[in-house]
């Protein structure tokens, strides 16, 4: 999978046959027939794309997308506030995509695999790519930190 940086807390995944917009929305867009938007929480499957939304604040939604083996994790806003609940969908999570200037403690307190984030805190730990590509497979170990160049 590939992902890259769209500007304004936006990100695009991309397969060889699906892509996947990520903002204040999801369009999943298929190679044929027409994309397929979600706003709001609740557990949607498009070809092959697993996206569930939770409520987590009073205008927050909080998305987890599967695709290509991958558990990728979505923050709209910093507004979102963390239950047991919103935890529980968190674990084991592979790839978390940050819409929004954080300091680093979200980052801490889920601890993926792989974190893209709009800026870094630590620049000197962060590695800026223009695209990141990823396989369940190759994953690290311990949380390695991306900042994207805007397509």
């Amino acid at each position: 999978m590939e992902i890259y940086y769209q500007g304004e807390g936006k990100f695009l995944l991309k397969l060889k046959q699906i892509k996947v917009e990520v903002g204040q929305e999801i369009k999943v867009s298929p190679e044929t027939g027409e994309p397929y938007v979600i706003s709001g929480p609740g557990e949607y499957e498009i070809k092959g794309v697993s996206v569930t939304g939770w409520q987590a604040g009073e205008k927050e939604v909080i998305y987890l997308i599967e695709m290509d083996e991958l558990a990728i994790g979505y923050f709209v806003n910093n507004g979102a506030k963390l239950t047991e609940k919103n935890w529980d969908h968190l674990e084991g999570m592979d790839v978390l995509l940050v819409g929004f200037e954080d300091d680093g403690s979200l980052v801490k307190k889920i601890d993926p695999s792989v974190a893209v984030v709009m800026k870094a805190m630590d620049e000197s730990t962060a590695r800026r790519e223009k695209k990141l590509v990823l396989k369940k497979a190759e994953l690290p170990e311990e949380t390695a930190v991306f900042v994207l160049d805007k397509i």
